[in-house]
């Protein structure tokens, strides 16, 4: 049969026998032979194209849902709709290309065999299950994609190079699903169909590298071929894999630029930012950023990438610096998805720049402040924001609100002897008298020696004072004392005084207030312990065994429950996040935020929580300490380690390069892979790059006891008081 013939019999029957009949011989001696093509294949009824374009989409079977013979079924169907795409898509590129090199279109024709192959062994499968081709809706997705292909170049960019190259993750991945759980007959079947497409790859890139420009690399011609029509991110699946692209011939630089690339295959993309700034700004007044001191700026711009791990590879993070692409490489190898990566300068009128110049589905920046509302002008919906034309900024982002969340919400529940005095509660302070007045009842109680002020929009240990409890006059107090108060009420922030507790350790909770029917909706997602240090600088984030290092006298705390059914800690502490998540999304707040508690030791010896210090209406660390944990063995410890600049003299060390490399020759990475997901067993993961690192650099590292990871680290003694604390 003539390979013009054969290509119009696959593309016009509408029998779907016909187009699978394979001839026994093919030709290609009258290619110039032409034919109406038609706008798409012809099809049977129950697979028309058009047939389902408003039915409901049928999401792929979960892995847990595989271990239904049926859902396998209901995969294959995916699996036989995509074969049959290709194969009419292969007969289009054979009928329009008809002066392309013969060997070229024998090639394709070859293929065009073997899909018929896999498509007759997908059906086979589906029909043991009573489930028949055309059961459940079919896609046009393909053909939208690739129907409009003008030359043999677009052919193998498209097709060969893109989906089939995609094929090679989904193969493998599902084969290795289907292995796990059993299945060991329709896993061959994948295997079988993997080590077809390899081939077909290979014969794609093969006329690729004949075709495209012999100046441009592999990578770079394959993007340009593309045109932006299509991005290369649709040539990867959930899973990538290496070995089947290195025996397809890709180079080791395709393969990496691959496997770091991402962009939105189709959705808009949300446009993502880390304005760390929030709580300064929010403090000044400004309806624009802040000009940062140079160090801080400089940490923002250390930090700014950790918004990755909250992400989704559909997003679009703008960074000040190109990320090395050896980290980017090490990330992908442990399982996280990356977003995509543009570098821009991180001030206002870049970003509105940038909404201006591409359409986003939502901004979601690391915390919502006016001058991200002003983004709304741009025509995007922010996904994190306030919703009522009042913008109460300075109440929703003040301690004084936790404060006052905190005094009712223990004013609503029964006593509880585990929980913090109401009398020794913070109070805002606003003049000398009233300052004289809590000094002289917390000095009456006799439960505290010092005291500890926070002015309202404090961040990261800064704009606090600590100081002795006395009932001396305001103007017998310490001249320091008088000055940092004064300051603080010239500028309207009225700081929050409380005793300075003997904290044992913090414990935070991560939530997110969502948008439903009636109005908001408050979810939590986990708890994560806080490291920090002597002078309250956050130092990391535990998450996993996050009690790890604790003796039983704090564990048994943790887990007590008294009578009356109030539950454990961490029920109370749920109970105090869904609290706090309601005051914010009253004040119109939706959005990711946490709360922040500590456990601390009264003068008797009893542990006590202190259930709410503050809330802070935006992405935190421990959120990211949580995305984080998504890639960490079950049953593990992890430490999400933030190192300062100061850090490094004392740990003997001349850079963040240098003691990177000598943490990670002590604690190597180790991970395991099983169906297709990788996941941390052991060892230090840099979340940020050593080498870009000015002011402060973090790393994940996964171990099974805290202390240990820190004695290993070396770090312990600057955790000092507070592991101390932790071990009596």
């Amino acid at each position: 049969m003539e390979l013009n013939d054969f290509a119009w019999r696959v593309l016009s029957s509408c029998e779907l026998g016909t187009k699978l009949e394979a001839p026994s011989h093919l030709t290609d001696l009258l290619p110039s032979q032409t034919f109406d093509i038609p706008t798409q294949p012809g099809r049977p009824a129950h697979l028309a194209l058009d047939k389902w374009k408003s039915s409901p989409k049928v999401p792929f079977p979960t892995q847990s849902e595989l271990h239904d013979p049926r859902n396998v079924a209901k995969l294959l169907h995916f699996f036989a709709n995509h074969e049959l795409l290709a194969l009419e898509l292969m007969a289009l590129a054979l009928l329009r290309f008809s002066d392309a090199p013969s060997a070229f279109r024998m090639g394709v024709a070859k293929t065009m065999l073997d899909e018929q192959r896999h498509l007759q062994s997908y059906i086979g499968k589906m029909n043991e299950q009573g489930i028949k081709f055309g059961d459940l809706p079919v896609n046009d997705f393909f053909w939208s994609q690739c129907g409009g292909m003008k030359s043999p170049m677009d052919y193998v960019s498209r097709m060969s190079l893109t989906f089939e190259q995609a094929n090679l993750d989904f193969a493998s991945y599902f084969r290795d699903v289907l292995v796990s759980i059993g299945d060991s007959e329709t896993a061959q079947l994948l295997q079988s169909v993997l080590d077809d497409e390899i081939g077909h790859v290979k014969h794609g890139l093969t006329w690729f590298r004949r075709w495209k420009p012999e100046e441009k690399s592999d990578w770079q011609a394959f993007c340009e071929a593309l045109g932006g029509e299509i991005n290369p991110s649709r040539a990867k699946g959930a899973v990538f894999s290496v070995d089947s692209r290195q025996k397809v011939g890709l180079t080791p630089d395709f393969i990496d630029s691959l496997k770091i690339y991402s962009q939105s295959k189709g959705s808009l993309p949300r446009l993502s930012f880390f304005n760390s700034d929030a709580e300064e700004q929010i403090r000044l007044g400004f309806s624009s950023p802040v000009t940062l001191a140079p160090h801080l700026l400089a940490a923002r711009d250390d930090l700014s990438s950790v918004m990755m791990f909250v992400l989704n590879q559909d997003d679009l993070l703008l960074l000040p610096r190109e990320l090395p692409r050896r980290f980017l490489l090490t990330l992908r190898d442990c399982g996280f998805a990356l977003p995509e990566i543009q570098q821009a300068r991180l001030d206002a009128q870049n970003i509105q720049a940038n909404c201006a110049r591409r359409r986003f589905r939502s901004v979601t920046p690391w915390a919502v402040t006016p001058w991200t509302r002003n983004l709304e002008r741009s025509r995007v919906v922010l996904s994190d924001r306030l919703q009522t034309d009042d913008l109460p900024f300075r109440e929703l982002y003040s301690k004084a609100t936790a404060l006052d969340v905190l005094k009712k919400v223990l004013g609503s529940i029964p006593l509880d002897d585990r929980l913090v005095d109401k009398e020794v509660l913070g109070v805002v302070v606003a003049d000398p008298q009233q300052f004289e007045k809590v000094m002289e009842t917390l000095h009456s109680s006799g439960q505290h020696r010092s005291f500890l002020a926070k002015k309202p929009w404090s961040a990261s240990g800064r704009h606090r004072l600590a100081g002795d409890i006395s009932p001396l006059s305001w103007a017998e107090q310490p001249p320091s004392v008088r000055r940092w108060f004064e300051k603080a009420w010239q500028r309207d922030e009225c700081p929050i005084v409380q005793p300075l507790f003997d904290r044992v350790f913090d414990v935070s909770v991560q939530g997110r207030v969502d948008e439903d029917a009636l109005g908001s909706k408050v979810l939590v997602h986990g708890f994560t312990r806080v490291l920090n240090m002597p002078n309250g600088q956050y130092a990391g984030t535990c998450v996993g065994r996050l009690l790890s290092g604790l003796d039983q006298n704090h564990l048994r705390f943790w887990h007590s429950q008294p009578s009356g059914g109030r539950g454990t800690i961490d029920t109370v502490l749920r109970h105090f996040a869904l609290e706090a998540g309601q005051a914010i999304a009253e004040m119109g707040f939706r959005g990711a935020f946490g709360i922040d508690s500590f456990v601390f030791k009264k003068k008797d010896g009893q542990l006590a929580l202190y259930p709410l210090v503050e809330i802070n209406p935006r992405f935190t660390m421990g959120r990211v300490a949580l995305g984080l944990e998504k890639r960490m063995a079950p049953g593990r410890m992890g430490l999400w380690l933030h190192v300062p600049f100061a850090w490094l003299a004392k740990l003997k060390t001349n850079s963040f390069v240098e003691l990177c490399e000598r943490w990670q020759k002590d604690m190597p990475l180790e991970t395991y892979t099983k169906s297709g997901g990788t996941l941390i067993l052991s060892g230090l993961l840099e979340t940020t790059p050593a080498e870009q690192a000015e002011r402060v650099w973090s790393c994940f590292v996964v171990g099974s006891e805290l202390n240990e990871v820190l004695r290993r680290l070396g770090v312990e003694d600057f955790f000092a008081q507070r592991l101390e604390d932790e071990s009596r």
